[in-house]
């Protein structure tokens, strides 16, 4: 039973539009500026009835700037995932990872691999703990 609620202390941030993405590849999403928060979740899903094929992993990018360079994360520690996975295979299904960097900027990359048909993907950023 919840005894709390956490809608008062969490931005959500669309991350990537509503994407059908049809071939193997990267789909970059919108750059989100994490200035005044402390955590960082970035999630994917999949539609329901709109997935056909191939796999979908959630990567985080980060910069400095905005409008900068962004580079993959890829440091020990920077990434968390309590599933142990951050990729898609099917259809109404959601991926996360959290992000633990100490650049200001973030955008969700999705890699795509094994596609034919493809898939719609969606992805949003969750602000955490304000200060």
């Amino acid at each position: 039973m919840a005894t709390r609620e956490s809608a008062s202390s969490v931005k959500y941030v669309h991350g990537l539009d509503f994407t059908n993405i049809t071939a193997d590849g990267d789909t970059v999403g919108a750059e989100v500026d994490t200035d005044g928060f402390n955590s960082v979740t970035l999630a994917i899903s999949s539609w329901n009835g709109t997935f056909s094929d191939g796999t979908y992993e959630v990567e985080v990018l980060e910069g400095d700037t905005s409008g900068g360079t962004f580079t993959q994360v890829t440091e020990a520690g920077h990434l968390v995932s309590q599933s142990g996975t951050v990729s898609l295979s099917a259809d109404n299904k959601s991926a996360w990872i959290g992000y633990v960097g100490i650049k200001r900027y973030v955008k969700i990359q999705v890699k795509a691999t094994s596609v034919s048909s493809g898939a719609f993907i969606n992805g949003w950023v969750a602000l955490g703990h304000p200060h």
